[in-house]
């Protein structure tokens, strides 16, 4: 009988050790800080603007961290490249408690994962 009892405590522990799992968000944090991550692969310096407010430049091959706890909920973001002609979005994101969004800004175009 023990050893079905630490069976089910190691096992969840196996499942998240053997995928692929990434969890940013942080359960039981209430108004916790919501994170966009703006991850430049150009040669460009990239403007960009979240619900239509500039939130700042991200160099190239660099990354921009922007934190608020205004956030929560849906946003829509653009991002435009100085001197090119390489644009990214408007694209609808949500964001809840302490979340963190991740936008890699590439020269083919825009390329987002949650």
């Amino acid at each position: 009988m023990k050893q079905v009892k630490y069976l089910f405590l190691i096992l969840p522990m196996l499942i998240s050790l053997t995928g692929c799992i990434w969890v940013d968000d942080r359960p039981g944090y209430y108004n916790a800080e919501e994170t966009v991550i703006y991850i430049n692969r150009t040669n460009y310096i990239v403007d960009n603007y979240i619900n239509g407010e500039y939130v700042g430049a991200v160099m190239p091959f660099d990354r921009l961290y922007v934190y608020s706890r205004y956030l929560d909920g849906r946003n829509e973001y653009y991002s435009v490249c100085r001197d090119c002609h390489l644009e990214w979005g408007p694209t609808f994101f949500t964001l809840y408690d302490g979340e963190v969004f991740r936008i890699y800004l590439e020269s083919t175009g825009m390329y987002l994962v949650e």
